[in-house]
Protein backbone atom coordinates (compact mmCIF):
# COMPACT_ATOMS: atom_id res chain seq x y z
CA UNK A 1 0.00 0.00 0.00
CA UNK A 2 1.47 3.38 -1.07
CA UNK A 3 1.25 5.64 1.99
CA UNK A 4 3.54 8.43 0.83
CA UNK A 5 0.64 10.89 0.43
CA UNK A 6 -1.21 10.10 3.66
CA UNK A 7 0.47 12.55 6.09
CA UNK A 8 -1.14 15.45 4.16
CA UNK A 9 -4.66 14.14 4.79
CA UNK A 10 -6.88 15.92 7.32
CA UNK A 11 -6.98 14.31 10.75
CA UNK A 12 -10.67 13.40 10.45
CA UNK A 13 -9.93 11.46 7.23
CA UNK A 14 -7.02 9.65 8.89
CA UNK A 15 -9.22 8.74 11.86
CA UNK A 16 -11.91 7.37 9.54
CA UNK A 17 -9.37 5.26 7.63
CA UNK A 18 -8.00 3.72 10.83
CA UNK A 19 -11.53 2.63 11.74
CA UNK A 20 -12.05 0.92 8.38
CA UNK A 21 -8.67 -0.81 8.04
CA UNK A 22 -7.83 -4.15 9.70
CA UNK A 23 -4.80 -6.33 10.28
CA UNK A 24 -1.58 -5.67 8.40
CA UNK A 25 -3.22 -2.93 6.31
CA UNK A 26 -3.93 -1.06 9.55
CA UNK A 27 -0.43 -1.87 10.83
CA UNK A 28 1.21 -0.43 7.70
CA UNK A 29 -1.05 2.61 7.78
CA UNK A 30 -0.11 3.26 11.40
CA UNK A 31 3.61 2.91 10.69
CA UNK A 32 3.32 5.56 7.99
CA UNK A 33 1.16 7.95 10.03
CA UNK A 34 2.13 7.35 13.64
CA UNK A 35 2.69 11.05 14.35
CA UNK A 36 -0.84 11.87 13.17
CA UNK A 37 -2.61 9.21 15.22
CA UNK A 38 -3.69 8.84 18.83
CA UNK A 39 -1.77 5.73 19.96
CA UNK A 40 -1.62 4.89 23.65
CA UNK A 41 -2.34 2.08 26.07
CA UNK A 42 -5.44 4.03 27.08
CA UNK A 43 -6.81 3.88 23.54
CA UNK A 44 -5.98 0.17 23.26
CA UNK A 45 -7.85 -0.39 26.52
CA UNK A 46 -10.87 1.41 25.08
CA UNK A 47 -10.81 -0.84 22.02
CA UNK A 48 -10.71 -4.00 24.14
CA UNK A 49 -13.22 -2.95 26.79
CA UNK A 50 -16.67 -4.58 26.90
CA UNK A 51 -16.18 -6.73 23.80
CA UNK A 52 -18.69 -9.62 23.97
CA UNK A 53 -17.25 -13.11 24.40
CA UNK A 54 -17.39 -15.56 21.53
CA UNK A 55 -18.92 -19.00 22.41
CA UNK A 56 -17.30 -22.07 20.84
CA UNK A 57 -20.24 -24.48 21.12
CA UNK A 58 -19.97 -25.68 17.53
CA UNK A 59 -16.23 -26.32 17.81
CA UNK A 60 -16.61 -28.22 21.09
CA UNK A 61 -19.37 -30.43 19.70
CA UNK A 62 -17.18 -31.39 16.75
CA UNK A 63 -14.37 -32.44 19.09
CA UNK A 64 -16.66 -34.45 21.35
CA UNK A 65 -18.24 -36.16 18.33
CA UNK A 66 -14.93 -37.60 17.13
CA UNK A 67 -14.52 -41.35 17.30
CA UNK A 68 -12.81 -42.22 20.60
CA UNK A 69 -12.69 -38.54 21.47
CA UNK A 70 -10.07 -37.78 24.18
CA UNK A 71 -11.97 -34.64 25.23
CA UNK A 72 -14.51 -34.11 27.98
CA UNK A 73 -16.57 -31.20 29.27
CA UNK A 74 -15.54 -29.60 32.55
CA UNK A 75 -16.84 -26.53 34.36
CA UNK A 76 -16.49 -23.50 32.08
CA UNK A 77 -14.48 -25.41 29.54
CA UNK A 78 -13.07 -28.60 28.11
CA UNK A 79 -10.23 -30.91 29.07
CA UNK A 80 -8.29 -33.94 27.90
CA UNK A 81 -9.11 -37.20 29.65
CA UNK A 82 -6.47 -38.07 32.29
CA UNK A 83 -4.68 -34.79 31.70
CA UNK A 84 -4.19 -31.45 33.42
CA UNK A 85 -4.63 -29.62 30.11
CA UNK A 86 -7.78 -27.53 29.84
CA UNK A 87 -9.29 -24.82 27.68
CA UNK A 88 -12.12 -22.31 27.90
CA UNK A 89 -15.34 -23.04 26.02
CA UNK A 90 -15.36 -19.45 24.76
CA UNK A 91 -12.97 -16.73 23.59
CA UNK A 92 -12.75 -13.58 25.70
CA UNK A 93 -14.07 -10.74 23.56
CA UNK A 94 -10.80 -8.85 23.51
CA UNK A 95 -9.04 -11.90 22.01
CA UNK A 96 -11.38 -12.41 19.05
CA UNK A 97 -9.60 -12.28 15.71
CA UNK A 98 -11.34 -9.13 14.45
CA UNK A 99 -10.44 -7.29 17.66
CA UNK A 100 -6.82 -8.47 17.48
CA UNK A 101 -6.62 -7.24 13.89
CA UNK A 102 -7.79 -3.79 15.03
CA UNK A 103 -5.29 -3.78 17.91
CA UNK A 104 -2.27 -3.68 15.56
CA UNK A 105 -2.65 0.10 15.49
CA UNK A 106 -1.28 0.08 19.04
CA UNK A 107 1.79 -2.09 18.33
CA UNK A 108 4.14 0.45 19.98
CA UNK A 109 2.40 0.63 23.37
CA UNK A 110 3.54 -1.20 26.53
CA UNK A 111 0.08 -2.75 26.89
CA UNK A 112 0.35 -4.27 23.40
CA UNK A 113 3.71 -5.84 24.33
CA UNK A 114 1.83 -7.89 26.93
CA UNK A 115 -1.42 -8.30 24.98
CA UNK A 116 0.17 -9.99 21.94
CA UNK A 117 2.02 -12.43 24.22
CA UNK A 118 -1.38 -13.76 25.33
CA UNK A 119 -2.92 -14.51 21.91
CA UNK A 120 -1.57 -18.05 21.92
CA UNK A 121 -3.42 -18.89 25.14
CA UNK A 122 -6.69 -18.84 23.19
CA UNK A 123 -8.36 -22.26 22.90
CA UNK A 124 -6.71 -24.14 20.02
CA UNK A 125 -10.05 -25.16 18.48
CA UNK A 126 -10.83 -21.48 17.74
CA UNK A 127 -8.37 -22.10 14.86
CA UNK A 128 -7.61 -18.43 14.22
CA UNK A 129 -4.71 -17.34 12.03
CA UNK A 130 -3.39 -14.35 13.94
CA UNK A 131 -1.35 -11.60 12.23
CA UNK A 132 2.34 -12.24 11.55
CA UNK A 133 5.01 -10.06 9.99
CA UNK A 134 7.94 -10.34 7.61
CA UNK A 135 10.52 -9.08 10.06
CA UNK A 136 13.03 -7.79 7.53
CA UNK A 137 10.36 -5.61 5.97
CA UNK A 138 10.16 -3.97 9.41
CA UNK A 139 13.69 -4.62 10.74
CA UNK A 140 13.73 -1.21 12.46
CA UNK A 141 11.19 -2.66 14.91
CA UNK A 142 13.95 -4.92 16.29
CA UNK A 143 14.91 -2.64 19.17
CA UNK A 144 16.18 -3.89 22.57
CA UNK A 145 13.98 -2.86 25.47
CA UNK A 146 13.34 -3.61 29.12
CA UNK A 147 10.27 -5.54 30.26
CA UNK A 148 7.27 -3.25 30.56
CA UNK A 149 5.34 -2.73 33.79
CA UNK A 150 2.39 -4.44 32.10
CA UNK A 151 4.44 -7.58 31.37
CA UNK A 152 5.71 -7.69 34.95
CA UNK A 153 2.10 -7.44 36.16
CA UNK A 154 1.15 -10.87 34.81
CA UNK A 155 4.50 -12.67 34.65
CA UNK A 156 7.53 -13.25 36.79
CA UNK A 157 11.01 -13.83 35.41
CA UNK A 158 13.00 -17.02 35.64
CA UNK A 159 16.64 -16.73 34.67
CA UNK A 160 19.53 -14.35 35.23
CA UNK A 161 20.66 -13.40 31.73
CA UNK A 162 21.54 -9.71 31.88
CA UNK A 163 22.18 -8.93 28.22
CA UNK A 164 19.71 -9.21 25.34
CA UNK A 165 21.18 -11.24 22.44
CA UNK A 166 21.99 -9.04 19.45
CA UNK A 167 19.82 -9.69 16.37
CA UNK A 168 20.84 -9.35 12.73
CA UNK A 169 19.32 -6.43 10.83
CA UNK A 170 19.18 -7.70 7.25
CA UNK A 171 17.94 -10.75 5.38
CA UNK A 172 21.40 -11.23 3.86
CA UNK A 173 22.96 -11.45 7.34
CA UNK A 174 20.37 -14.06 8.28
CA UNK A 175 21.01 -16.21 5.20
CA UNK A 176 24.78 -15.99 5.70
CA UNK A 177 24.30 -17.32 9.23
CA UNK A 178 22.04 -20.08 7.88
CA UNK A 179 24.69 -21.10 5.39
CA UNK A 180 27.52 -21.04 7.93
CA UNK A 181 25.64 -22.82 10.71
CA UNK A 182 23.44 -25.26 8.76
CA UNK A 183 24.93 -25.66 5.25
CA UNK A 184 21.80 -24.09 3.80
CA UNK A 185 23.57 -23.37 0.50
CA UNK A 186 23.99 -27.12 -0.05
CA UNK A 187 20.48 -28.46 0.66
CA UNK A 188 18.24 -25.36 0.47
CA UNK A 189 17.68 -25.69 -3.26
CA UNK A 190 16.31 -29.22 -2.80
CA UNK A 191 13.34 -28.15 -0.64
CA UNK A 192 9.89 -27.88 -2.22
CA UNK A 193 9.04 -24.49 -0.77
CA UNK A 194 5.44 -24.72 -1.96
CA UNK A 195 4.96 -27.63 0.46
CA UNK A 196 7.31 -26.88 3.37
CA UNK A 197 8.47 -24.09 5.63
CA UNK A 198 11.28 -24.16 8.17
CA UNK A 199 10.20 -22.99 11.61
CA UNK A 200 11.49 -23.00 15.18
CA UNK A 201 14.83 -22.88 16.90
CA UNK A 202 17.09 -23.05 13.83
CA UNK A 203 15.58 -19.79 12.56
CA UNK A 204 16.18 -18.06 15.88
CA UNK A 205 19.77 -19.28 16.10
CA UNK A 206 20.44 -17.66 12.71
CA UNK A 207 18.74 -14.41 13.74
CA UNK A 208 21.20 -14.09 16.63
CA UNK A 209 24.43 -12.37 15.59
CA UNK A 210 26.63 -14.42 17.90
CA UNK A 211 24.96 -17.34 19.73
CA UNK A 212 26.33 -18.07 23.19
CA UNK A 213 26.25 -21.81 22.43
CA UNK A 214 26.63 -23.93 19.30
CA UNK A 215 23.76 -25.16 17.14
CA UNK A 216 21.30 -26.98 19.40
CA UNK A 217 18.36 -27.08 16.99
CA UNK A 218 17.46 -29.38 14.12
CA UNK A 219 16.03 -28.06 10.87
CA UNK A 220 12.27 -28.51 11.36
CA UNK A 221 10.40 -28.64 8.05
CA UNK A 222 6.62 -28.28 8.48
CA UNK A 223 4.38 -29.65 5.75
CA UNK A 224 1.68 -27.14 4.76
CA UNK A 225 -0.63 -29.49 2.88
CA UNK A 226 -3.14 -31.80 4.52
CA UNK A 227 -2.79 -35.16 2.75
CA UNK A 228 -0.51 -37.66 4.55
CA UNK A 229 0.16 -39.43 1.26
CA UNK A 230 1.34 -36.17 -0.28
CA UNK A 231 3.62 -35.82 2.73
CA UNK A 232 5.06 -39.29 2.18
CA UNK A 233 5.73 -38.52 -1.47
CA UNK A 234 7.34 -35.17 -0.60
CA UNK A 235 9.60 -36.88 1.96
CA UNK A 236 10.66 -39.57 -0.54
CA UNK A 237 11.36 -36.96 -3.23
CA UNK A 238 13.48 -34.87 -0.86
CA UNK A 239 15.45 -37.92 0.27
CA UNK A 240 16.26 -38.78 -3.34
CA UNK A 241 17.52 -35.26 -4.04
CA UNK A 242 19.58 -35.07 -0.86
CA UNK A 243 21.32 -38.37 -1.65
CA UNK A 244 23.17 -36.59 -4.45
CA UNK A 245 25.01 -34.54 -1.83
CA UNK A 246 24.90 -36.47 1.44
CA UNK A 247 24.71 -39.93 2.86
CA UNK A 248 21.14 -39.83 4.25
CA UNK A 249 20.14 -41.94 7.23
CA UNK A 250 16.35 -41.93 7.46
CA UNK A 251 14.35 -42.69 10.59
CA UNK A 252 10.56 -42.87 10.66
CA UNK A 253 9.53 -41.63 14.10
CA UNK A 254 5.81 -41.56 13.33
CA UNK A 255 4.40 -43.01 10.12
CA UNK A 256 3.24 -40.26 7.75
CA UNK A 257 3.70 -37.70 10.55
CA UNK A 258 7.35 -37.33 11.53
CA UNK A 259 10.46 -38.38 9.62
CA UNK A 260 14.06 -37.72 10.63
CA UNK A 261 17.01 -37.27 8.21
CA UNK A 262 20.59 -37.39 9.44
CA UNK A 263 22.74 -35.86 6.69
CA UNK A 264 26.33 -37.09 6.67
CA UNK A 265 29.06 -35.72 4.42
CA UNK A 266 30.10 -38.28 1.84
CA UNK A 267 33.39 -39.81 2.92
CA UNK A 268 35.19 -43.11 2.48
CA UNK A 269 36.25 -45.74 4.99
CA UNK A 270 39.80 -44.51 4.43
CA UNK A 271 38.73 -41.03 5.55
CA UNK A 272 37.44 -42.49 8.81
CA UNK A 273 40.71 -44.33 9.47
CA UNK A 274 42.55 -41.08 8.76
CA UNK A 275 40.68 -39.31 11.54
CA UNK A 276 37.58 -37.80 9.94
CA UNK A 277 34.49 -37.88 12.17
CA UNK A 278 31.52 -39.72 10.71
CA UNK A 279 28.70 -37.72 12.23
CA UNK A 280 25.77 -35.83 10.72
CA UNK A 281 26.54 -32.27 9.70
CA UNK A 282 22.81 -31.43 9.43
CA UNK A 283 19.72 -32.99 11.01
CA UNK A 284 16.36 -32.40 9.33
CA UNK A 285 12.96 -33.28 10.78
CA UNK A 286 10.00 -33.38 8.41
CA UNK A 287 6.73 -32.82 10.22
CA UNK A 288 3.15 -33.20 9.05
CA UNK A 289 1.35 -31.32 11.84
CA UNK A 290 -2.29 -32.09 11.00
CA UNK A 291 -4.48 -33.94 8.53
CA UNK A 292 -6.41 -30.73 7.87
CA UNK A 293 -5.11 -27.57 6.14
CA UNK A 294 -2.92 -25.40 8.36
CA UNK A 295 -1.54 -21.90 7.96
CA UNK A 296 1.94 -20.68 8.85
CA UNK A 297 0.35 -18.45 11.48
CA UNK A 298 -1.32 -21.38 13.24
CA UNK A 299 1.92 -23.37 13.29
CA UNK A 300 3.81 -20.44 14.82
CA UNK A 301 1.15 -19.60 17.40
CA UNK A 302 1.08 -23.21 18.60
CA UNK A 303 4.74 -23.27 19.66
CA UNK A 304 5.32 -23.76 23.39
CA UNK A 305 7.72 -20.78 23.55
CA UNK A 306 7.14 -17.58 21.61
CA UNK A 307 10.88 -17.21 20.95
CA UNK A 308 10.51 -20.18 18.55
CA UNK A 309 7.67 -18.60 16.58
CA UNK A 310 9.58 -17.69 13.42
CA UNK A 311 9.52 -19.32 9.98
CA UNK A 312 11.56 -19.19 6.77
CA UNK A 313 10.35 -19.96 3.25
CA UNK A 314 13.57 -19.22 1.27
CA UNK A 315 12.47 -15.62 0.63
CA UNK A 316 11.23 -14.15 3.91
CA UNK A 317 11.47 -14.63 7.67
CA UNK A 318 7.98 -14.53 9.19
CA UNK A 319 7.38 -14.21 12.92
CA UNK A 320 4.60 -13.56 15.39
CA UNK A 321 4.22 -10.25 17.20
CA UNK A 322 4.95 -12.14 20.41
CA UNK A 323 8.22 -13.48 18.99
CA UNK A 324 9.17 -9.87 18.24
CA UNK A 325 8.58 -9.02 21.91
CA UNK A 326 10.74 -11.98 23.00
CA UNK A 327 13.63 -10.89 20.76
CA UNK A 328 13.40 -7.25 21.83
CA UNK A 329 13.04 -7.89 25.57
CA UNK A 330 15.26 -10.95 25.99
CA UNK A 331 12.35 -12.73 27.71
CA UNK A 332 10.31 -15.54 26.17
CA UNK A 333 6.77 -16.52 27.15
CA UNK A 334 6.34 -20.18 28.12
CA UNK A 335 2.91 -21.44 27.01
CA UNK A 336 3.36 -24.93 28.43
CA UNK A 337 4.67 -24.49 31.97
CA UNK A 338 4.87 -27.99 33.53
CA UNK A 339 1.91 -28.73 35.79
CA UNK A 340 2.72 -32.26 36.85
CA UNK A 341 5.94 -34.19 37.30
CA UNK A 342 5.05 -36.39 34.31
CA UNK A 343 5.36 -33.33 32.05
CA UNK A 344 8.52 -31.82 33.52
CA UNK A 345 11.17 -33.70 31.55
CA UNK A 346 9.41 -32.82 28.30
CA UNK A 347 9.91 -29.12 29.00
CA UNK A 348 13.27 -28.96 30.74
CA UNK A 349 15.53 -29.41 27.65
CA UNK A 350 13.74 -26.70 25.68
CA UNK A 351 13.62 -24.19 28.55
CA UNK A 352 17.27 -24.88 29.30
CA UNK A 353 18.25 -24.44 25.63
CA UNK A 354 16.79 -20.96 25.37
CA UNK A 355 18.21 -19.87 28.70
CA UNK A 356 21.60 -20.94 27.33
CA UNK A 357 20.88 -18.86 24.21
CA UNK A 358 20.51 -15.80 26.44
CA UNK A 359 16.75 -15.61 27.06
CA UNK A 360 14.97 -15.52 30.39
CA UNK A 361 11.60 -17.25 30.79
CA UNK A 362 8.33 -15.48 31.62
CA UNK A 363 6.20 -17.65 33.94
CA UNK A 364 2.81 -17.06 35.57
CA UNK A 365 3.14 -15.81 39.14
CA UNK A 366 1.43 -19.00 40.35
CA UNK A 367 4.25 -21.19 39.04
CA UNK A 368 6.53 -22.31 41.89
CA UNK A 369 9.97 -22.15 40.30
CA UNK A 370 11.85 -23.32 43.41
CA UNK A 371 9.64 -26.38 43.79
CA UNK A 372 10.08 -27.13 40.10
CA UNK A 373 13.89 -26.90 40.34
CA UNK A 374 13.97 -29.09 43.46
CA UNK A 375 11.97 -31.90 41.83
CA UNK A 376 14.01 -35.16 41.84
CA UNK A 377 14.47 -36.49 38.31
CA UNK A 378 13.41 -39.97 39.44
CA UNK A 379 9.98 -38.53 40.29
CA UNK A 380 9.46 -37.32 36.74
CA UNK A 381 7.97 -40.54 35.41
CA UNK A 382 5.86 -39.88 32.36
CA UNK A 383 2.24 -40.99 32.49
CA UNK A 384 2.46 -42.14 28.87
CA UNK A 385 5.27 -42.63 26.36
CA UNK A 386 6.72 -39.39 25.04
CA UNK A 387 6.81 -38.61 21.35
CA UNK A 388 9.02 -35.91 19.94
CA UNK A 389 5.91 -34.29 18.45
CA UNK A 390 2.49 -35.30 19.79
CA UNK A 391 -0.34 -34.88 17.35
CA UNK A 392 -4.06 -34.94 17.83
CA UNK A 393 -6.67 -34.78 15.14
CA UNK A 394 -7.47 -31.11 15.53
CA UNK A 395 -4.59 -29.83 17.62
CA UNK A 396 -0.89 -29.27 17.20
CA UNK A 397 1.01 -28.91 20.45
CA UNK A 398 0.01 -28.53 24.09
CA UNK A 399 -1.14 -24.94 23.95
CA UNK A 400 -3.37 -24.44 26.97
CA UNK A 401 -4.53 -21.60 29.20
CA UNK A 402 -2.97 -23.29 32.21
CA UNK A 403 -3.11 -20.38 34.64
CA UNK A 404 -6.01 -18.42 33.10
CA UNK A 405 -3.71 -15.57 32.14
CA UNK A 406 -6.19 -14.11 29.68
CA UNK A 407 -8.76 -13.81 32.47
CA UNK A 408 -6.20 -12.16 34.74
CA UNK A 409 -5.37 -9.72 31.93
CA UNK A 410 -9.05 -8.85 31.50
CA UNK A 411 -9.60 -8.43 35.22
CA UNK A 412 -6.48 -6.30 35.70
CA UNK A 413 -7.52 -3.81 33.03
CA UNK A 414 -11.26 -4.07 33.88
CA UNK A 415 -12.11 -5.33 30.40
CA UNK A 416 -14.88 -7.65 31.59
Amino acid sequence: MDTSFLPQLPNEIIDRMTKELFGMDLFNFTLANEWHLSISSYHLKQLLRLQPSLPLDKEIKSLLAMSKSPYMIIENGMSLVLSSLKWNNFVYGCFKLDVIEKSLKYYSTPMFYLYCRLWSFTAFYYAASYPTLDIFEYSYLLQPRSLSVDECTLFKTWGNNEFIPQIVKTFDQFTQNFIFRYEYDIWGGDIDWDSFIIAGGSIISCLIVQPSVGNTSDIDLFFLKQNPWLFKRAVDDLENRLQNKYFVRRKTIWLNRLVHFDLYPKITISDIFNGKNFRPSVIIQLICPTISPISISRILHFFDLDICAAAFNSKTVTMTFSCLQALNSGHTTCYAVPLSTSEIMRRVPRIYKYQQQGYNILCPHEFNINEFLATPVENCKESRPERTYRFRRQQFGDNCDTFVLQKQFCQHYKLI
